[in-house]
């Protein structure tokens, strides 16, 4: 894996140089690692371009409230392959937001860059399903996790309340729901089928909701003892994504992009649209008169029901930071229940610190899920770089196919043939 990454990076740093020039400006690049008269100044790289202002407020109120640090932070387009790029020139910032799920998380762990934070006092305040998600195999935690994302299906309050429709808590429910909407001329579901990661986030997320082993089931896949042409979560989860859509979905999913299916959803073309909750905002700017809510994916029976939960942002500090102490300090700053509140409640999204969730009123029956426990971490926890990379593509043939068996084995094939 070190090889890999090594390669990897080598190649990014020659096609990210112009990137790099531009990207990093000379405030926050040369005020790393320096001393500012008496105060030291570290860098604080942000990869997540909707939180730039609240993180720009955070740091202000960060640096006004004390008098030995300055951060500098710094949100360069492309921040990503920066990130990459400076990894591999052994320039890391002190600070940069990451994302545990995914694959390049891993690769900094396995390189030796990224400082352990396991022992961090706050560590106590996280939700048990953020540090599961942030736990290397070695059963440490190199990433600080502060906000969450989840997934659930959003619907017309108007639609249900005209056919007096109940939130559905099973799955049966939930089919019971959609021929009742279809009875009275409705389209229940409205599917972004054209985008193929809304495909696969779709399968992954509902896999967790009706298959609680299924974490087991893809990493014995990965290591060769399962098979997930035999595995029954897979065939169950394939079968109601088809089922769904050939019964209850708009005509030509294919057609319909995730843009096209929230500008249709929220102008009535369907009841119900299942999705993250990062699409709430664009929901309401496609129309701010639209009433809507959203409840969570049912389980096979209520008690099962739960939500996923993904990192949407956290912390991690370079190992080899001249000035590590004071980026520690800085992350345990964003840690605290009021500095969480306060990105909580400017971008509308549940943390995963105690204490540390705003009123979060539209979408309220999923973070009741979130602070009852009763949650899973993403399968892009188990993700490799090509899986990654293939499976948006593998689950959208499914529904151009609609062949669950080639599906079956088209995502074995991925899995167990994946870098180990």
């Amino acid at each position: 894996m070190k090889r890999y990454f090594n390669i990897l990076l080598s190649v990014l740093i020659v096609s990210s140089t112009v990137i790099m020039t531009t990207a990093c400006s000379s405030d926050a690049k040369d005020g790393g690692s320096v001393n500012a008269g008496n105060k030291t100044t570290i860098e604080f790289l942000n990869q997540k371009r909707e939180s730039i202002d609240v993180l720009t407020k955070i740091v202000d109120q960060y640096n006004k409230s004390q008098d030995k640090v300055i951060v500098k932070l710094n949100s360069p387009a492309e921040a990503t392959t920066v990130i990459s790029s400076r990894a591999a020139s052994g320039d890391l910032p002190e600070v940069f937001t990451d994302w545990p799920m995914q694959a390049n998380y891993g690769q900094y762990v396995d390189s030796g860059l990224l400082e352990d934070l396991t022992n961090e006092p706050y560590m106590d305040t996280v939700n048990e399903t953020a540090l599961e998600i942030s736990t290397r195999p070695d059963g440490k935690i190199y990433t600080a996790p502060l906000a969450l994302n989840t997934y659930g299906i959003f619907y017309s309050v108007e639609d249900f309340e005209e056919l007096n429709i109940t939130i559905p808590t099973t799955y049966d429910e939930l089919i019971l729901v959609c021929e009742k909407l279809q009875a009275a001329g409705k389209t229940p579901f409205m599917f972004p089928d054209k985008d193929s990661w809304t495909v696969e986030q779709e399968f992954m997320f509902n896999t967790g909701v009706w298959d609680k082993n299924f974490l087991d089931t893809y990493r014995g896949c990965k290591e060769g003892y399962i098979t997930l042409i035999e595995d029954d979560g897979i065939q169950q989860t394939a079968s109601r994504m088809l089922d769904l859509r050939n019964r209850f979905g708009q005509k030509d999913s294919l057609g319909t992009s995730y843009d096209d299916a929230i500008s249709n959803f929220a102008t009535g073309k369907s009841s119900m649209f299942m999705q993250g909750i990062w699409a709430l905002d664009p929901i309401k700017q496609a129309n701010p008169e639209f009433e809507f809510n959203v409840f969570a994916v049912p389980g096979n029976t209520a008690d099962e029901t739960r939500v996923e939960i993904g990192v949407d942002l956290a912390f991690d500090v370079s190992k080899d930071s001249k000035n590590k102490e004071a980026a520690l300090e800085f992350v345990r700053y964003m840690m605290t229940p009021e500095t969480a509140k306060l990105y909580s409640e400017t971008i509308q999204v549940p943390t995963a610190i105690e204490g540390g969730n705003a009123e979060l009123t539209a979408i309220a029956p999923l973070v009741k899920y979130v602070e009852e426990g009763k949650s899973f971490p993403q399968l892009m926890g188990l993700h490799t770089t090509d899986i990654a990379t293939n499976e948006p593509a593998v689950c959208q043939q499914l529904i151009v196919s609609q062949d669950i068996d080639e599906f079956k084995t088209s995502m074995n094939d991925l899995w167990a043939n994946t870098e180990k």
